[in-house]
Parts: structure tokens; sequence; C-alpha cells
């Protein structure tokens, strides 16, 4: 392909079909294109002339093009392919919205938080490449993306390398396969440059520096030399040190809003890096003095001075940001951002039904391969990647406390009902090579293993009929079958805590009280209070195991305070209920020996010092390491850590932040709605009209808002907000015209509301809630005159209905009493027939039944069997869709003439192909169109099933060195 102006824009490239030209210039041509096969926007960017006319420096690309492929990172921008056609190579580049942090620094420094916060993103992805053996070369602020997520994602690694004029004396570096045809991206001056594009991925833009282009001459490419090592400017070999110098000039220009060293001419510049320090006096007075020193560490002349490990300055930068420095070193506003994401874990709207297994929620665990490196091997910290069985879709997995068993809840992929009657327990020994399931486990919800790995104690439901859940135990050897202790009340939350007694704790599901079960003979003890004064909130315990001595245990608290959603975590004294508040904005607490406290806030892992006897942290917290896995953007990474010190934990960090929703049409064909990127998390409601959304978005104070987007266009609007309050499930009125929504802030103001869809007016509650009993609502009557609602009271959901006139009812009538749980109901456009789901023959199924005369009549049919959930009808109401256990739409023919009759389910769409986000707690995520199809929220790029487990062997020797 050409690179003169009047070349002809391809029209296809393999599987991408190209949509415009978004920039030019000697690195050759980048394109915006959609890929036909996955429905998402990459860049396509044409390989220079110089370089597609080589084999040899082809054959090179296409290796180095391999190694970079292997960078899988939230901070690295993402490389797809090496397309060819017509003769010619292209690159497939992952398309990064939003701004370079060059043009983000042309309107002035950043605030110290936000620079530290940001930092730690960019020093992160970087970590990722070196430990992957690659090298960036061209580190600066034009090679940073600042997503509208405020996401830094770094750019064109390793595909620049150093090719200039020889008397320049600046070599190749050694340090990674030459690719000669690719010079520095962005370059000092280029024949053609590039515009600057705030949308496009891998753009290679100008120097920074103004005065950057009248210094150079046509033709002859450098690397960016503002950003240039010593050794890179003397034409020496270089390795990671070279990157780490160049992270230092970025930090320090965000600091201050000045290149580090900036000259008229590039031989100016050169000269200023090769002798003179940078202006230590233009960084801001409320600079930590860690980062000041971590700065000079990373501006030393001389690399073998220099930080020797990217890592390092992340995790340097991590210690301030959760003020662990020393005096001095708090930044305002550098938590924020954690701050943001803090949800709970207990306590949502989504999560309050516990609908059946096929929600059940992927717990973490993990691998381990071979045992404990002190077991002969010598000790130390080391690292691995282990992938999951690939013939079981795993939803749990764990480790038995002394490490020699692997334990998993696990289905065959291949099963073909996908309900909880295919999970079960999957075991093998640490030395063994294969997973074997366990018999008398089918239906396994969750498990637990003891303190000292004799006994697996887990929740299933006893066989397909039972609706209720009992809790099992059995040995580790499997030397006995698994045992029913006693039955799971419904208002019970988490599954149990293990005390060194070796009985289980429970929370209530209102968080104000626990009890204790007896693992012998099934005996619970009467319900104690949590304690502490002031606090009105709830807890939950926290953590697989009570703190030494067995007197107390670690818990969750969540609350509301200051317009924010907090999470905490504390300990509570097992005898007299009295609880402590250890650290804000904090969850998964686990314990270690000798003297340890492990937490999560977002995706990183934070440790301090603890005294268990006296229940106080002994200093402050340490930043380990981040991008653990986040299932939402609300909650707190999970992990496993064993008494023994080893951790596990699947990477990731927030999977998803960048959902979007999405239109399937009713051959399966997916196109967007808006194109608008956001969290979208808690429900789906699509207006009668069939042209807006109503959704559920968390702000920056980890507040659940009501969110309205139209058709067509990108940017939503906020319709419901209120601070410290959150407001979920929007459902709309027949007419258009008003939205129902939930209020929940555990104080006298929480239920129904009823505001107007455009959001003016003032929002009337119509069905005031309590903490014994939060009212959901799900659907209007056609007329207009009632919402029904799911009512649940102390954790088991029925099903009622509230005026919309206002009367403000406390307990709505059960519609459909009886044995079993039922919830989510919804009414037929017609009103003449409502679908809701029930457990009452054992999984949760969605039922239909006739509807006249304010109720309902005859008896329900079953429209799914063997599992199903989240009912919603086509806009015509023939036709009744729902979610199976395998992620698949399923669509039902529903006749009311002469009688009810529900026809056999067909498949609609498989979900799981299409990357939608089925449902979250029962409560769809997705709703039917006008004239068919789907509105649905598609998860974001790096939100698919979990394949692999990051594990840290003797992690313990970390903690002893980095925390005391």
């Amino acid at each position: 392909m050409s690179l003169e102006p009047a070349a002809t824009k391809p029209t296809t490239i393999g599987p991408y079909r190209v949509e415009r030209e978004i920039a030019r210039g000697g690195m050759g041509i980048v394109y915006e294109a959609r890929d036909l096969r996955l429905d998402r926007t990459v860049a396509i960017k044409a390989m220079p002339d110089d370089v597609a006319a080589d084999p040899e420096r082809m054959a090179r690309f296409e290796r180095e093009a391999r190694v970079l492929a292997s960078l899988n990172h939230p901070n690295i921008a993402g490389i797809y392919g090496l397309e060819e056609s017509e003769g010619r190579r292209y690159l497939a580049l992952e398309h990064v919205q939003g701004e370079t942090l060059a043009d983000r620094l042309r309107r002035g420094p950043l605030p110290v938080g936000e620079a530290i916060d940001l930092c730690i993103q960019i020093a992160a992805g970087i970590e990722a490449a070196h430990e992957a053996g690659v090298v960036h070369r061209d580190l600066k602020p034009g090679n940073v993306m600042i997503t509208p997520g405020d996401t830094a994602k770094v750019l064109d690694f390793g595909l620049a390398k150093g090719r200039v004029a020889p008397e320049s004396g600046i070599l190749d570096s050694p340090a990674i396969p030459s690719s000669p045809g690719l010079p520095n991206s962005p370059t000092l001056a280029s024949p053609t440059p590039f515009p600057q594009s705030p949308t496009m991925a891998h753009s290679p833009t100008l120097a920074h520096s103004p005065t950057f282009g009248a210094a150079t001459m046509p033709g002859v490419i450098l690397g960016t030399a503002g950003y240039l090592s010593p050794e890179q400017a003397r034409g020496k070999p270089v390795d990671r040190r070279t990157d780490i110098w160049s992270f230092g000039c970025v930090l320090y220009e965000c600091l201050t809003g000045k290149l580090a060293f900036d000259g008229e001419t590039v031989s100016d510049t050169i000269a200023k890096i090769l002798e003179r320090e940078v202006d230590w006096t233009a960084l801001p007075k409320n600079t930590p003095p860690r980062v000041t020193e971590l700065l000079h560490r990373c501006l030393e002349k001389d690399a073998r001075r220099r930080l020797r490990d990217i890592g390092d300055a992340r995790l340097a930068l991590e210690e301030v940001k959760t003020g662990r420095g020393a005096a001095g070193t708090d930044v305002p506003g550098a938590d924020a951002a954690a701050r943001a994401r803090s949800r709970r874990r207990a306590g949502r709207i989504a999560v309050a039904l516990p609908l059946g297994a096929f929600i059940l929620g992927l717990l973490v665990g993990g691998l381990f391969l071979g045992r404990r490196l002190g077991d002969g091997d010598g000790g130390g910290v080391k690292r691995l990647s282990v992938t999951f069985p690939a013939d079981l879709r795993v939803l749990g997995m764990g480790m038995t406390p002394d490490e020699r068993h692997f334990i998993a809840i696990a289905a065959p992929k291949d099963a073909k009902s996908g309900s909880d009657t295919d999970n079960r327990l999957y075991m093998r020994t640490v030395d063994g090579n294969a997973f074997e399931p366990v018999k008398g486990t089918e239906r396994i919800q969750a498990f637990n293993v003891s303190p000292d790995s004799r006994w697996i104690q887990f929740t299933a439901r006893p066989s397909e009929r039972s609706p209720e859940i009992r809790i099992f135990k059995m040995p580790v050897d499997r030397s006995l079958p698994p045992a029913p202790v006693v039955k799971r009340e419904d208002d019970w939350s988490g599954n149990g805590m293990y005390r060194e007694s070796g009985t289980l704790l429970f929370a209530t599901a209102n968080g104000r009280e626990y009890v204790e079960v007896s693992l012998e003979d099934g005996t619970v003890s009467k319900p104690k209070k949590f304690v502490l004064a002031g606090f009105d909130g709830a807890f939950a315990f926290s953590g697989p195991y009570s703190l030494p001595g067995d007197r107390a245990a670690l818990i969750a608290a969540t609350y509301y305070e200051k317009g924010l959603y907090q999470q905490s975590i504390g300990a509570v004294d097992l005898e007299n209920g009295e609880v402590k508040i250890l650290t804000a904005n904090a969850g998964s607490a686990k314990y270690l020996e000798p003297g340890y406290l492990l937490f999560t806030r977002g995706d990183a892992l934070l440790a301090a010092r603890f005294d268990p006897k006296k229940l106080e942290l002994k200093g402050s917290p340490v930043a380990l390491l981040d991008g653990l896995r986040m299932n939402a953007s609300w909650g707190h990474a999970g992990y496993q850590l064993t008494p023994g010190g080893t951790l596990l934990h699947a990477p990731g960090g927030n999977a998803a932040k960048d959902r979007h929703l999405t239109i399937i049409d009713p051959q399966g064909k997916v196109s967007e709605w808006s194109g608008e990127r956001q969290p979208f998390e808690a429900s789906v409601s699509l207006s009668p009209a069939g042209d807006r959304v109503a959704s559920v978005v968390a702000n920056t104070g980890a507040i659940y808002e009501i969110w309205i987007s139209e058709r067509g266009r990108p940017n939503s609007r906020r319709i419901v907000a209120i601070e410290g309050v959150d407001c979920s499930m929007p459902t709309w009125s027949p007419d258009g015209s008003k939205i129902a929504y939930i209020r929940t802030a555990r104080n006298d103001e929480d239920g129904v509301y009823v505001v107007d869809a455009d959001g003016t007016g003032t929002p009337r509650r119509i069905a005031k809630g309590s903490r014994e009993a939060q009212i959901i609502p799900t659907s209007w009557f056609p007329d207009g005159t009632q919402i029904l609602v799911t009512a649940v009271k102390m954790g088991k959901p029925g099903l009622g209905m509230v005026a919309a006139s206002g009367a403000d009812e406390l307990d709505p009538r059960d519609l459909l009493p009886g044995p079993g749980r039922k919830g989510m109901g919804r009414f037929s456009p017609d009103g003449r027939a409502m679908a809701y789901m029930s457990d009452e023959m054992g999984s949760f199924d969605v039922f239909v039944c006739a509807w006249e005369g304010g109720g309902p009549v005859g008896p329900s049919v079953a429209v799914s069997s063997g599992g199903g959930g989240s009912p919603v009808w086509s806009r015509d109401g023939s036709r009744l869709y729902y979610l199976s256990p395998q992620n698949k739409m399923m669509s039902a023919a529903i006749q009311r003439a002469p009688r009810l009759t529900v026809s056999q389910p067909v498949e609609a769409w498989d979900l799981d192909q299409l990357r939608i986000v089925p449902q979250g707690g029962g409560i769809p995520l997705f709703d039917a169109l006008p004239g068919g199809g789907m509105v649905a929220i598609r998860k974001g790029d790096a939100e698919d099933d979990i394949t692999r487990f990051e594990v840290v062997l003797n992690f313990d020797e970390e903690l002893k060195t980095r925390v005391r």
C-alpha cells in the first residue's frame, strides 16, 4: 500500500471492515475499522513500504509482534493480530478512546494525587512488559492514552526501534530483536507527521515539545529526545533501566507540567540529559518526600546506580497512595479512585435474592503447582500462572489449608442441563494430574475446609425437587460420604466462618446479629448482637477462619456515610459481640501468622501488622500488588491465602468497567446501542417506545444512580441521583412518563419511589421499606395503577402489589402464598398473564400464570425445567424470554385461549458467544425491543470467564520483608 495522500483506502483487511483514516505519516497509515467477527472497533496500521518490501525485516517484525501479543494487561493497549491483504501486511490494534497524557498535560500539571494514581498504572503496564522480556524504549506522555474511565493505556510497546543516521551515534538496542523498518514512534520529525487523534489506538503522536520539529531534518528519525536515557543518547546498549529513566521523566512532567529535559535544539536537549540535573525546585511543595526520592532514583544518569525494577517504583507510589510513607507523605485525594471503586459484597439489591445456583458468583480461589517450596525446594518467593482444566466450567476454586489438595466447584462444559444439578465438587491431590468428581456433592453451591484440613463443609440442595439448602460435612480423604448436618436458613448470609472449635458462624441477613452452628449435631445458638455504638449499617464475617485463640473474628462492615457507601473491615469479640473498626475502604480481610492483616482496596492487595489479641493495627498498610480480578466495578477484589503463606488470585483488575449497551436483532446480529462505555451494573429497562434505556451506574462516590441512554446518542444523562443514597431497579410506566425505582440508604426514607422520566419534579414514595423488608419494583400493570414488586422479608422473596398512586404501603399482600421462594414478576403487555421465578420445584425456574380481576387465577404453568430465570415478555406478548443456567436466552410461545399453554422452549441466542452480561442476582440486564430482538449489556473487553490464576509461592516471605 502506498503512503501517498492519493492512496485508495482499502475496504476490508481480513475480518476487518475499514471505515475511515485517522492518521498518516512516516510510520504508515492508521485506519479505524470494525471487527466483523466480534463486533468491536479496532485500529489498523499499514506497514511502511520499506518494511513490507523486505522479507527479512517482515519476518523479524512478525516475531516481535508475537512477543507483544503475549502481553495481556489492563494498562497495555493490545495487539489483536497481523493481517495480510493484497500482498500487504497490517497490524490490528486495540482502539483506545480518550486523550493522550500529552494532550492532558497541555492543560497544565496534574494534582499530586492524580499524578500518583496515573503513574501507578503506567508503571504496572511497563512492569508487565518487562516481565515478558519486552523493553519499550519510547515511553512518554504521547504514548499513554487516558480512557474516559481514567485508565492509563501504554501504547506502541516494542514496535518502535531506534533507526537513525549513522552519524548520530545512536544504535539499535540489542535488548530484544530489532525491527529496522519501524522507527521510534512519534520520533523527532517525520516528513509527513500524524495529526493528533484522541480516539486512535497506537497513535504515533508528535513530540511533546513545541520546538521539537524545528530541530530536526526531514527523513532523520530519532528516539524522542526529551525522554532519551543517557545510555540511549550515548549510543550504548539499553535494557529495562532505560524505561525507568523515561518513567521518571513522565512522572516529573505530570507533577510539574514541564519537560524534565528541554532545549531549543535536539543537541541542546541531549546535552542537558547528559550533563545537567532537572529543576527540582519546580516540583509542587506538597510532593511527598517518597516521590521526590523515587524521582532521584529514576533519573540517576549512571544506569548502574539507577532504580533497577519498575515494579519497585509502582510499589513505592502505592505505598504513598495508601499513606504508608514517612511523615508528610500523605497525598490529598490520592485514594479517591480507590474509594470510588469501594462497594459492598453484602446488602446490594442486585444480590438480595438467593435465586439459586445458576446465579452463584464466581468464588475466588486458585490452583497450586507442586508442594510448598519449603519442602525441599529451598524457599523463596516464586510466581506462577496456572490455567483451569479445559473440560470444566469452574465456578469456584480453593486449596486445603495444608496445601495438599485442590478443590473446585465445577460442571462439565458439555453438560446438557446446565442447572445446579450439574455442579459438583471436584478434587485432586497437589501431585496428581486430574480432577475427580466427588460423589454425593451434586447441586453444590459453596464450600469451606476446616482449619485442620480434615473436613469439607458445603451447602447444596439435597435433591432436584428440594428448594431448601442444607449444610453437609464430609472428610477431605473421602473415607465417608457427605452427610447432612442442618438446614441453612434463608436469613443466614455467607457460607459460614470456621471457629477453631469446629463450629460455623453465620451473620444474619439484616447484618445485626450472628449465630453459631454445630457441625456435630446441627444445633444452632441463639442470635447474638453485633455491638458498635452509633453504627447504622450491616456486618458480615470476613475470611474462612476466626482469629487465633478463637475469641474474635474479622468482619466486613457496610454503611452509608457522608454521601458515600462505605465498606470497612473490623473485628468482633465473639464473647460479647463488641465490634472494633480497623480500617475503612477495604474488603476481603484475612489474617496470616505471625501477625499480618491482609485486605483489598479495589484491585490492590495491601497488608499491615496486626495484633490479634488487642485487635489493633500496629502500622500503616503497605500496598503489595494490584490487578486482582474484580467481577463488578463496585467490589473489592477477592483472593485466597493459605495458612502456610501461599497466595492465589485471578488477574484482570476491574473487568466490568467498560461495558456497553448493545442491540441483538432476531437473527443474533449484534450492533451498538449508543457506543457509550460505562460500568452498567444493576438493571436494564427499555422505554415503551423502545428509544430509551434506564440503567444503573455507580458514581465516583460508589453510589448507585439511575441514568437514561437514548439510542444512537453516546452521552447518557442522569435522572435520579441522591447523595448518600442508592437508587436502583428503574422500571418504566406504561406511557413512558414515569419511572419507579427503589431507594436504599438504611434509613426511614427507604422504599419504592416514582419520578418523572425527564428527571423533573419531586420523587414520591409509594411503598415504605425497612431493614427486614426490601420492596423491589419489577413491572407496572398496563393501566398504570399498580406495580408488581418482589418483597424480600428476612432473606425470603415473595410477590406482591403496591398502588402507583402513593399509598405508601409497608407490607404488600402475598400474591402467591405456598411453598418456595418467588420473585422477579413481569406482567404481559396486555396484563392478562404474569411471569415470575420460583424454586418450588427445587431449582429456580420460570413460571407463568393467568391474571384476572387484580390477581392470579388458575394453576401456574412451568416454562423452564431444570433451571431458568430473569423472565422478559416480547412486546406483543406472544413469547416469553428467559435465561437458562448455560447463559442461553430461551424463548417459549405463550397462548391463553382456550387455556394457558406454553410451547417447548427453544434457544434464541447464546449469550456467551455474544459476550452478553446475562443477569445480576436474577435481575435481567436485558429487555425486549419492539419488533423483536433485545437490548442488553455487553461485557467489557477484559470481562470474559477467568481462565487462569496467579499463584505466589512463599508469599509470607515477601510479607516479612515488605511489612515492618
